[in-house]
């Protein structure tokens, strides 16, 4: 009988607790509900579309929303969608591979008579220096040029071709606008890309607003890019330049302003034809390896009217990117574009066998329908503006990742960590939200984004998205309005 006694207080004891475990929780809740009403209709965010969606990750509990199945532009949120599906579809150990091939003959006295091609399989990091150890040590060009030398060739009576054909589709989406296609985060994915497909130039500024600014460097140099300058020197504190020029066109305007006094300030670009500079560094480095080439660099499909008919090639050597895991990591702590873009259209040519824009759309948005329901996808990385999902379809994958996905580690530390990395590294410092908060942020003219994971100040893990789109006032006001409205969430 006493037995039956102390098992009943037991459980007694245990149910009062959950209950007033639940009483607390639909009270922090009841709070949080004022304060959505106070975030909503602050004069900062008048006229502006917010969703938002946080659950418990682990019980599925919804915890707070407000519209969240509205659809909006997420911009570089959408990377969740994209970098989760590679992870899932691939494996995190997967790796690209470019070859180092030739075609024709070598003869006896060392002249090939016949091309030598980089033949791009996709690597979308290939001589990045976000990854030194991988291209630099020993530097890749040389080790290309050691492995050419062991096959005899002397002397190449032909060309270094820079090959693309890996993919159908080598150029940027078609709803990324004009403004954006020649900066560097709008660089096109090439199935054979390079150095990010970015350089540098270097202006010299005036003393006055209104005066000139001069170009005095560009790293690397880019033989076949032309640059005509237009950008003028104002009181300023940042780049407020564009770059524009056409798909498949070596011909670059530069306008807008710059900041005053300015010896040598940074502007970044795209390049427009990476094979064909990719077949530009092969041919030097070769000529001062010791290695003549006759014929001039060429590009396919980079140049569309030429074409090659040997189709028996040689693989002289390959080049492994790498792992995906790593490649995802920068994908999300920078938020490279041209990463999420290379990720699309190798799932395309992984599901479909087509290595193109609209085939990698097509297989994510099937890969995530029973989850999240349709999307509208029109890129991989955010940029374009015709994207659309709900703060709740960004929650759903989360989730997903961490209840459902093996690879939940990985992605989880790909995320950008409150207060210490990526576009978080300035926000929620000295808050509860430090160190418990990961979350991939979106950022353009009129959009803010943020989707991760939070741990609660009572232990709770909650996935979490907001999305703001079409606000008028001040980007910094906004953000400054989202990381206070994210602490509250952290302090249930």
């Amino acid at each position: 009988m006493k037995c039956k006694t102390l098992i009943f207080l037991i459980v007694f004891v245990f149910l009062s607790n959950i209950s007033k475990s639940q009483s607390v929780l639909n009270e922090q809740k009841q709070d949080f509900k004022d304060i959505i009403l106070d975030f909503i209709s602050d004069s900062v965010l008048a006229n502006s579309s917010i969703g938002f969606y946080a659950i418990d990750v682990n019980s599925g509990e919804e915890i707070a929303e407000i519209n969240p199945d509205l659809l909006l532009s997420p911009a570089s949120a959408m990377k969740i969608f994209t970098t989760a599906a590679a992870l899932e579809i691939f494996e995190p150990d997967f790796t690209f591979k470019t070859k180092i091939e030739y075609s024709g003959i070598i003869q006896q006295n060392g002249i090939l008579k016949g091309n030598i091609y980089i033949k791009g399989g996709g690597d979308p990091c290939f001589m990045s220096h976000n990854f030194n150890s991988n291209y630099y040590n020993p530097d890749v060009f040389l080790k290309i040029v050691e492995e050419i030398k062991k096959t005899g060739i002397k002397k190449v009576d032909g060309s270094i071709v820079g090959d693309a054909t890996y993919y159908s589709d080598n150029s940027a989406p078609s709803t990324w606008i004009l403004a954006d296609v020649a900066n560097y985060y709008g660089a096109s994915p090439w199935a054979l890309s390079i150095l990010d497909n970015e350089y540098k130039l270097y202006f010299k500024t005036g003393s006055e607003a209104g005066d000139s600014t001069f170009i005095t460097n560009q790293e690397p140099k880019i033989p076949f890019q032309v640059f005509k300058n237009f950008v003028k020197t104002n009181n300023i504190s940042g780049d407020q330049s564009v770059i524009y020029g056409g798909l498949f066109d070596n011909y670059r305007i530069i306008t807008g302003e710059l900041p005053l006094q300015k010896t040598n300030f940074e502007v970044k670009g795209a390049i427009s034809d990476p094979p064909l500079y990719a077949a530009t560094i092969l041919k030097q480095i070769l000529k001062e390896n010791g290695i003549e080439v006759s014929d001039s660099v060429k590009a396919i499909p980079g140049l569309k009217f030429y074409s090659d008919s040997s189709q028996n090639r040689k693989c002289i050597y390959t080049i492994e990117s790498p792992q995906l895991k790593d490649i995802i990591y920068f994908t999300n702590i920078k938020s490279v574009n041209l990463y999420a873009e290379h990720l699309l259209r190798q799932i395309g040519l992984k599901n479909q066998g087509i290595g193109s824009n609209s085939a990698g759309i097509d297989c994510i948005i099937n890969f995530w329908e029973k989850t999240t329901g349709k999307l509208l996808m029109f890129d991989g990385s955010g940029l374009s503006r015709f994207n659309a999902v709900s703060a709740k379809q960004l929650v759903y994958v989360l989730k997903y990742m961490k209840k459902e996905s093996k690879n939940f580690d990985v992605f989880y530390n790909s995320l950008p960590v409150a207060s210490k990395s990526g576009s978080l590294a300035g926000m929620f410092s000295s808050s509860i939200a430090e160190n418990n908060l990961r979350a991939k942020s979106g950022y353009m003219t009129g959009v803010r984004s943020y989707a991760g994971y939070l741990k609660t100040k009572s232990s709770k893990e909650l996935a979490f998205a907001i999305i703001i789109n079409n606000y008028l006032s001040n980007p910094s006001r906004v953000k400054e309005k989202i990381e206070q409205f994210l602490i509250k969430l952290s302090s249930l």
